[in-house]
């Protein structure tokens, strides 16, 4: 199977468009892509994180700024809103969602750089995040 990838940057984020083709032949499929568009979220973006945090089919990005975490959503057409902005007060090294507290809505659970914690916010819904809850998770 052959794979072929193209990689587009755009401002702080790599996307990236992955064709299959089968038996060394080359793919048929063209893709072509819009002009990029750059979101401003802070000094230092890093660990971008994609899902629908608020539920309305969307994909939105979670992405580590610095000590901050920042979250643009996603409009359905490839473009996002500002970012909303949570203090984590540390830099932060990776970010996932989980639904932490089992009530459908995907929270946030980030690593915190050069330290034993792990940063928690609860998704609260309607585009809200809890206040960030630091825990030790190690020595």
């Amino acid at each position: 199977m052959l794979y072929r990838i193209r990689v587009v940057r755009t401002g702080l984020f790599l996307f990236a468009a992955l064709l299959l083709g089968a038996a060394g032949r080359p793919c048929a499929a063209q893709i072509s892509f819009a002009a990029p568009v750059n979101y401003t979220v802070g000094q230092k973006a890093d660990a971008p994180h994609v899902a629908d945090f608020d539920g309305d089919g969307n994909l939105d990005i979670a992405i580590a700024n610095g000590g901050e975490i920042s979250i643009l959503y996603g409009n359905g057409d490839g473009t996002f809103q500002p970012p909303v902005n949570y203090d984590v007060g540390a830099a932060i090294w990776e970010i996932l969602d989980v639904d932490v507290n089992l009530d459908g809505k995907p929270d946030l659970v980030a690593a915190v750089a050069g330290g034993n914690e792990a940063a928690v916010l609860i998704n609260k819904g309607n585009r809200v995040f809890a206040p960030v809850q630091l825990y030790p998770v190690g020595t």
